[in-house]
């Protein structure tokens, strides 16, 4: 795992070299903060003061230009430098060029300080800046808080077209007479008693079962095939009309069935 580990990081620095505090601190031995550079803030030399190891620094000692400028980056300052003095505070730097930027305007550095520990407040524990928080008496002391983007996005959204399915009640009305009605009746209901008598002639009565089979279609087969065709019976009765003696007579029109 830590091969792995190793073999990412080397892919993201690329050709970057990475410097230890003990490389910044030997890098920056020998120089100093000189008084002539800056404009604003007071510097203060360490083969001055005699308990210079006692000066409260502020941030605890981590760059004040770094810590801003890195967004929170915590990188050892070197003491021996020198330290700026602002307001009656402390501020000590990894390098003179990040002490020079800082003097220039050195409360629009302190403000984004706080500033990031609003924004992050586990560094008010880190870094001690519990006085300087309550300091901040208005929100108008820090700078404002850049709102973040608002992201816009087309969304689609589809619904069942009925969840609840309908219901239809056969026994409802909007009648009030009607409701009337049907009150009086579960009255008149409740009010009705049911009783039952048995005679000497009912009580030796009981269900009697009867199980009957469904009829079968039954059918036969010969082995001969027979046939009848017979006749169609036809009459006419003559004298009906056109005769004045009512007389009829009836004449048989059938063909003889051996024709």
């Amino acid at each position: 795992m830590d091969h792995m580990d190793n073999e990412v990081l080397k892919m993201m620095l690329g050709d970057a070299e990475v410097l230890t505090d003990a490389d910044r601190l030997e890098a920056s031995m020998g120089q100093t903060i000189h008084r002539r550079k800056t404009i604003n803030c007071g510097v203060v030399d360490p083969s001055v003061v005699a308990d210079f190891d006692r000066i409260p620094l502020q941030y605890l000692g981590f760059c004040a230009w770094t810590f801003v400028e890195g967004c929170g980056a915590l990188i050892p300052a070197n003491q021996n430098m020198g330290v700026l003095r602002w307001n009656g505070n402390y501020y000590a730097f990894s390098s003179p060029d990040a002490a020079y930027q800082f003097d220039r305007d050195p409360d629009k550095y302190i403000k984004a300080a706080a500033n990031l520990a609003r924004v992050h407040p586990e560094l008010i524990n880190l870094l001690q800046l519990h006085e300087q928080m309550v300091a901040s008496r208005s929100l108008g002391e820090l700078p404002p808080r850049i709102p973040e983007p608002l992201m816009k996005r087309d969304i689609e959204m589809q619904t069942e077209l009925h969840p609840i399915p309908s219901y239809i009640d056969p026994d409802y009305t909007w009648n009030e007479w009607e409701l009337k009605r049907k009150a009086i009746q579960l009255a008149n209901i409740c009010r009705s008693k049911t009783h039952s008598t048995q005679t000497n002639n009912s009580h030796k009565r009981a269900s009697i079962g009867v199980q009957a089979q469904q009829p079968k279609d039954v059918g036969c087969q010969t082995k001969r095939d027979t046939s009848t065709n017979v006749p169609k019976l036809q009459n006419f009765i003559f004298g009906l009309r056109g005769r004045k003696e009512n007389v009829q007579h009836v004449i048989s029109l059938t063909r003889p069935v051996r024709e």
